[in-house]
C-alpha cells in the first residue's frame, strides 16, 4: 500500500516529518526522446499565463505559439490559444483553436464549453 507522485523535476517536493515508523521511497527517473521539447513548452506556457494576467494578450498568444510549435499535440495549449482568442475578440480564429483542442481530447469540457459559448 502506499501512494505515487509524477512530477517534472523542476517542482519543488519533498514528504512530510514521520512521527513512527519508516518510509520507503522509489525513485524512478523517466527520460523522454525530446524533453528539452516538453520543458522548452511548459516554459513558454508559464510565461504566456505571466503576459495574459498582465493584459498583454498578443505576447500572451506569441508565447503559446510557440509552445504549440514545440509540443503540436498538446490539446491544452490549442485551449488556452483559443481563450487568449477568445478574450480578445478574435472569435473566428479562436473557434478553430478549441476545435483543434477537442479533435485532440474529446473529454476535456473546457473547450467544448467555450466553443458552446460563441
Amino acid at each position: 500500500k502506499g501512494h505515487m507522485l509524477l512530477h517534472p523535476s523542476a517542482v519543488r517536493h519533498g514528504g512530510n516529518r514521520l512521527t513512527a515508523g519508516e518510509r520507503w521511497v522509489l525513485v524512478v527517473f523517466l527520460s523522454t526522446r525530446r524533453p528539452r521539447r516538453v520543458e522548452h513548452s511548459r516554459r513558454f506556457k508559464e510565461r504566456a499565463r505571466a503576459r495574459g494576467e498582465m493584459g498583454d494578450v498578443n505576447g500572451e498568444l506569441t508565447e503559446l505559439r510557440h509552445a504549440l510549435r514545440l509540443c503540436p499535440s498538446d490539446h491544452e495549449l490549442w485551449y488556452d490559444a483559443g481563450a487568449a482568442l477568445h478574450d480578445a475578440g478574435r472569435l473566428e480564429l479562436a473557434r478553430r483553436y478549441y476545435e483543434r483542442a477537442v479533435a485532440l481530447n474529446d473529454l476535456d469540457a473546457q473547450p467544448h464549453n467555450n466553443l458552446a459559448a460563441l
